[in-house]
């Protein structure tokens, strides 16, 4: 895998293929990071120390595994957890929600009962499972003011944050409170939070912001959408690349450019008015981590088990605060693979992938476990060259055995892509063969995105894994399995997904799934 140590210079002609590389996807706002694997940082995270002696019993020598899974919609809670734990997989993860109006205000609420949530961890300590409980905030996207922003960009103004800090404070407080009482194993207080809990100063803009002041870069990879979209219509697909959002735009062209519109005047927004002057910027992350520090204290206060926070894959290299918290979290869409590669050289592509992310990993933070609380792609063939992408149309890095001159993009159009739910099996085959061969050896977990009892939910939830209760999971001989047999491929996947979970209780002495 090409990868890149510094951004292009802005002068040079933009390449496609870099420009989408580097691009800050529509999904999520993800950062199209293909070469983030091994970017260097502009600072580094500080090197925890000891977690100290008010925490001793939550440092545990051998620190609990966490695989598992987080449902679609289940309707029984007792079914699912038994599925779970049939599968061979110890834990689950469920999530409390605030809401966030206006992306710039301090503007959040939260309901204050969560009986479905409490339902659902009872079921699991009935069943002799670990709960992990995520604390995420939701930006209300029918809002016309966060029209083409997402969570992971709130940002409230400066006469609004220590409001919003307060009310976040008791949301999280409220949750620290409820896995307290029900005996939660371990507690995430954020989640995709990007820009509030990218905490360590910068020398210069980042990239995830730079992009978007950047008129060539974002020129350029408008330009491949553009393209794709034109070629899908002419192939007589893509009724949903017209009337785009309610029918406020005519096509994808209209969309991309209010976007990029919108998000620069955001960069404008976070940088105090002036993105060369990193002072404000700065300002505000010295501002944001002493925050984190004094709520993740305040947590310690009330509950006792072990804390993460959940950072996304291209940003958890700029989170301070980790040597305050037992695990770093990170929800895991990295690129792994190639579009076109043959069924043969996925696995030991991946494999390449995996190493490096685990080497990357315990180089920002090389004394904390690492645990993946996202973890999952999609059924569809190249759900593993960007997992966080599956809308619309993308334009996807291809290998050169399917491209028609070297880097090539392929254009892809989601709605209508194959179906190739082994390609998600191999991602989990190599990740399975790096850990048996010692590598990656601060993971300690990851949480399936998303695991159903309900054939059903494959129809409106791409991500969906079917748990299959009797049917004797085995990873045995799915290579040669039809990529159409999807409940073969989601059984030999659950399979790895506990073989991987085998390995590293083995490997740390722990020979039970559940204790």
């Amino acid at each position: 895998m090409e990868t890149n140590s510094t951004p292009r210079p802005r002068t040079a002609p933009p390449s496609p293929v870099r420009a989408v590389r580097w691009r800050w996807y529509l999904l999520g706002g993800a950062v199209g990071a293909y070469a983030l694997l091994a970017v260097g940082t502009q600072a580094r995270a500080r090197v925890p120390g000891p977690i100290g002696p008010g925490t001793a019993v939550r440092a545990a020598l051998v620190p609990p595994t966490f695989f598992g899974g987080i449902q679609v919609n289940e309707p029984d809670h007792d079914r699912w957890v038994d599925a779970v734990a049939e599968a061979g997989l110890d834990s689950i993860e469920v999530t409390l929600y605030a809401r966030q109006q206006r992306w710039d205000e301090a503007e959040l609420w939260y309901e204050r009962e969560a009986p479905w949530v409490v339902s659902e961890i009872r079921a699991a300590k009935r069943a002799g499972l670990r709960v992990v409980l995520v604390m995420r905030v939701a930006l209300e996207h029918g809002l016309s003011a966060n029209r083409h922003l997402w969570h992971g960009m709130i940002w409230p103004r400066d006469d609004q944050l220590e409001l919003w800090m307060q009310r976040y404070r008791d949301f999280v407080l409220w949750g620290a409170g409820m896995a307290a009482r029900e005996g939660v194993d371990l507690l995430a207080v954020g989640n995709e939070l990007s820009s509030l809990a990218s905490t360590l100063p910068v020398q210069q803009l980042p990239d995830l912001y730079a992009y978007w002041i950047d008129p060539e870069r974002v020129a350029a990879v408008r330009s491949e959408l553009v393209r794709c979209a034109a070629q899908v219509m002419e192939e007589g697909r893509g009724d949903d690349l017209v009337q785009l959002d309610g029918g406020r735009y005519r096509d994808l062209e209209a969309m991309l450019g209010a976007e990029e519109q919108v998000r620069r005047a955001w960069v404008h927004a976070i940088t105090g008015g002036n993105p060369r002057n990193l002072g404000h910027l700065n300002a505000r992350r010295g501002r944001y981590e002493r925050f984190w520090r004094r709520l993740i204290s305040a947590v310690r206060d009330m509950y006792g088990g072990g804390l993460t926070y959940g950072a996304n894959f291209d940003q958890y290299d700029q989170v301070g605060f980790w040597d305050a918290l037992e695990y770093v979290g990170v929800n895991a869409y990295f690129p792994l693979g190639l579009y076109g590669l043959e069924s043969e050289s996925r696995v030991p592509r991946m494999e390449q992938a995996w190493r490096r992310i685990g080497e990357r990993l315990a180089s920002v933070v090389p004394s904390r476990p690492t645990i993946l609380l996202e973890l999952g792609w999609t059924r569809w063939l190249g759900s593993t060259v960007r997992p966080y992408s599956y809308s619309r149309v993308e334009v996807l890095e291809t290998a050169a055995e399917a491209a028609p001159e070297p880097d090539s993009l392929t254009c892809v159009h989601w709605a209508t892509q194959p179906t190739d739910a082994s390609e998600r099996v191999a991602a989990l085959q190599a990740l399975s063969n790096v850990v048996q061969a010692g590598a990656f050896d601060t993971l300690r977990g990851f949480i399936l995105w998303k695991l159903t009892t309900q054939s059903e939910h494959r129809a409106i939830e791409p991500f969906a894994v079917l748990l299959q209760p009797g049917s004797g999971y085995t990873d045995l001989g799915w290579q040669s399995t039809p990529v159409t047999d999807e409940d073969a491929l989601d059984n030999a996947y659950l399979a790895l997904a506990a073989r991987v979970g085998d390995t590293i209780r083995t490997r740390l002495g722990r020979v039970d799934r559940r204790r």
